[in-house]
């Protein structure tokens, strides 16, 4: 009985040290730079610069490793399981905790709802750039940029990251 109380106080410990650090990056704030008239105007024009987003959906049903893009050797411990474009799952691979979510995709944003819809709190991931399924977005308001990468052998609606993290060797 003690060690069934143990390990639920380690997963609900778990839960909120993840649930802290995936919002980490929503302490630090952005500065907006004040750009004269004449030079938004000259910036609207050209985009040779910038990015071009393709249109959403920019996460599909499947599943995505999320590490920080900063980061020179990632643990890939931590996954996005996408039902579909509107709703999934965040899951640890150390613990294999997680919470579901539901999710809107449009104008370079997607809104997440955590615990499902209707439930707050709602994260907004601000999409920066989509390539060959590879999604880099930050947090509002944060100067932390993610990398949200697909795993192609991952069937979403089987995926336990536990298992999945499993090596050969250690199976054996």
């Amino acid at each position: 009985m003690k060690n069934r109380i143990l390990k639920m106080s380690l997963s609900i410990t778990t839960i909120a040290a993840l649930s802290v650090a995936m919002l980490s990056g929503c302490a630090s704030s952005k500065v907006a730079e004040t750009v004269p008239e004449t030079e938004n105007a000259e910036a609207a024009t050209d985009t040779t610069d910038q990015e071009v987003l393709p249109e959403a959906p920019y996460f599909v049903k499947g599943v995505y490793s999320c590490y920080n893009a900063a980061d020179e050797n990632p643990e890939k411990t931590f996954f996005y399981v996408f039902y579909d474009e509107t709703s999934g799952r965040y899951e640890n691979a150390v613990d294999g905790m997680g919470l579901p979510f539901t999710c809107e995709q449009k104008d370079g944003k997607v809104i997440l709802t955590l615990g499902g819809e209707g439930e707050e709190p709602k994260d907004v991931l601000e999409v920066s750039s989509v390539e060959n399924g590879i999604v880099k977005a930050s947090y509002e308001e944060s100067d932390s940029v993610l990398v949200f990468e697909p795993i192609p052998d991952a069937d979403p609606d089987n995926f336990d990251s536990a298992d999945y993290m499993v090596l050969p060797s250690e199976s054996e």
